[in-house]
């Protein structure tokens, strides 16, 4: 072999030979895109806050609305946690501007959690689309009448007969409806006693959705008349 050929095979098989790889980062986390039930100080005892939040891996947008307040929010990965500025504003007069840093956390089921600037425990726990079926826990149910955005914290069991409970507390109410599942739909029979002990009584007629249980209500032997129902299930952090 001639002197040429050799230096050309050598430098061909240093071309060819495996390099060593410079060091990686581990993988970005997974996008935060997505709806989610929030809870802070802000939020009335019992209910929760439909919260929307778009972006990617790294950095993400949020908004909410609760009369009489709209909020926005925007952060960024950085290192285990987000860094968030909170930021929200009364849409009458008498409520100002107002801004506030947040340190979250992503729990491993996706919820979002952090100390609130005021006082106690913010949680934003993803909605969990798809999850129809009918099983005991929470479950967030939203009615005519109630504010847009806003569901309350509702718990369903099931007796040993197979027929479905369901228990809520709002704003010095106290609900309640009892429901058969009939295939892919649940009647209900509601009540509901206020502060001032007044009671009204109706029926209702769930029918299965994407989400949930969504459909019509009425008063008395009506189960149409007062308006829309819908539940939806809420997969809870532990330690919320």
């Amino acid at each position: 072999m001639s002197v040429g050929c050799a230096l050309t095979l050598t430098a061909l098989l240093a071309a060819c030979a495996p390099r060593p790889t410079a060091p990686t980062r581990d993988a970005p986390s997974a996008s935060l895109a997505g709806r989610y039930w929030g809870r802070w100080s802000d939020t009335p005892p019992e209910t929760r806050v439909v919260v929307w939040i778009g972006g990617d891996a790294t950095r993400f947008r949020g908004a909410w609305d609760l009369p009489p307040w709209h909020g926005e929010f925007d952060g960024a990965r950085v290192g285990e946690q987000l860094s968030v500025r909170w930021q929200q504003e009364g849409v009458v007069a008498v409520h100002v501007h107002t801004e506030r840093a947040l340190t979250w956390t992503v729990r491993p089921d996706g919820t979002l959690t952090g100390v609130d600037g005021d006082a106690g425990v913010m949680a934003l726990v993803p909605a969990r689309e798809g999850e129809a079926r009918l099983r005991p826990g929470l479950w967030m149910s939203r009615w005519t009448g109630l504010p847009p955005g806003l569901a309350v914290d509702t718990v369903l069991t099931r007796d040993a007969d197979g027929r479905w409970r369901a228990a809520y507390r709002y704003q010095g109410r106290e609900g309640s409806f009892v429901g058969e599942a009939r295939g892919d739909d649940l009647a209900i029979r509601w009540r509901e006693v206020s502060a001032q002990d007044s009671v009204s009584e109706g029926r209702g007629l769930l029918r299965r959705s994407r989400t949930g249980y969504d459909g019509t209500y009425g008063l008395g032997d009506a189960v149409t008349g007062a308006g829309r129902w819908s539940i939806e299930a809420l997969q809870i952090a532990q330690n919320e």
